[in-house]
């Protein structure tokens, strides 16, 4: 696998992908309903004086979750409910059609079942973890395992090159730095694999290269930022790119300096339902041209849109309906060389759906 067989920008995927960042801006909190507590699982807050290091440490993804199973590769129907952030602000538990929960989100889509606005651990927004993925199986069983396999074999990898790390487990300091990096194929021969050491020099796609300004870290655990940030996505499902974009996105990390690693890793945010559904019209074709159009692809299409379980700007409005889809992403990352050498993109396969049907055996 190369990254030419992928997307266009920087990767995840059930086999390799694309992530871009630019930061953005982030909802406030909604206010406690009922007299419960609505915090759920939240980024720690932006403390400390600003960071003295001036020091570059660059780390490379060497695995990817994306939620059938948990971050240790078991495979568990309820390990989404791990991974992400309370993003709508408000924790909602859902029993039954009379919930009283209910009259606080957004409306379903037609044909959604009730249970999907039940939230995850503390609140956790999550329903591609815990919908989609379950649409995808057909294809791809085991997608974080696809993923990681294709990482720690050097066909592609996300690298974080982060200022103002220091050796203090417990670090806290505000005004540090980053930037992402597509590492391309570690060997153009697959001759050598990666030791995710520092004596690797993963080459990188020069463009682009996309900085994290304004993050900060609180004992010991990294946020990208208060604002949040929007991070460009494409899954590969067997080799075909599904392009998304995550809005509102938080990526953290947990920095353990002694064993030059990242742990704890997490990309969480809403993607939209429409551009979503436009994505799986625009790859299903690859896997069978009988999926250009027909039944089979709309009903595909009828279930996205049933996942959506929070607006697409983030909130929740019980006078509007669904229109964003919750996600998140597990990862790990090593500290690895400086990257010297730059590669070239390279070019997405041929839309079969476009490209004129030939004979029988053509």
């Amino acid at each position: 696998m190369r990254l030419g067989a992928a997307l266009t920008v920087i990767g995840l995927g059930a086999s390799i992908a694309t992530l871009a960042v630019t930061q953005g801006c982030g909802g406030d909190s909604s206010d406690d309903a009922g007299g419960k507590d609505q915090t759920g699982k939240v980024v720690p807050a932006k403390e400390g004086s600003p960071t003295a290091s001036t020091e570059e440490r660059v780390f490379a993804l060497n695995s990817l979750s994306l939620g059938e199973a948990d971050r240790a590769g078991n495979k568990n129907k309820d390990a989404w409910k791990k991974y992400g952030y309370n993003l709508d602000g408000l924790v909602t538990e859902v029993s039954g059609a009379e919930s009283p929960d209910l009259a606080r989100v957004c409306k379903r889509v037609q044909g959604a079942p009730v249970g999907l606005h039940q939230d995850g651990d503390q609140g956790i927004d999550n329903a591609f973890g815990k919908e989609i993925l379950k649409l995808l199986e057909p294809f791809t069983p085991t997608p974080s395992k696809s993923i990681t396999d294709a990482i720690t074999k050097g066909d592609f990898t996300i690298m974080l090159k982060v200022v103002g790390l220091t050796d203090e487990p417990e670090q806290t300091n505000t005004d540090l730095s980053g930037t992402l990096l597509v590492g391309g194929a570690f060997s153009e021969d697959d001759s050598k694999a990666p030791t995710f050491t520092t004596a690797d020099d993963w080459p990188y796609v020069k463009d682009p290269q996309v900085a994290i300004t304004g993050a900060y870290i609180n004992k010991g655990v990294f946020v990208n930022g208060t604002g949040g940030a929007q991070v460009k996505l494409a899954i590969s499902i067997s080799g075909q790119a599904l392009n998304l974009t995550i809005n509102k996105a938080i990526i953290s990390f947990k920095h353990n300096p002694a064993g030059k690693s990242l742990e704890e890793g997490t990309i969480a945010g809403v993607i939209t339902t429409a551009e979503f559904v436009e994505g799986i019209s625009a790859v299903a074709g690859r896997f069978s041209t009988d999926l250009c159009s027909g039944s089979t692809v709309e009903g595909i299409k009828g279930s996205i849109r049933q996942a959506s379980d929070i607006l697409a700007d983030g909130s929740q409005d019980p006078g509007k309906t669904c229109d964003g889809i919750s996600v998140a992403i597990g990862f790990t990352a090593k500290q690895v060389g400086k990257p010297t050498k730059v590669v070239e993109p390279g070019e997405p396969p041929p839309d079969p759906c476009s490209a004129p049907q030939g004979d029988g055996g053509t």
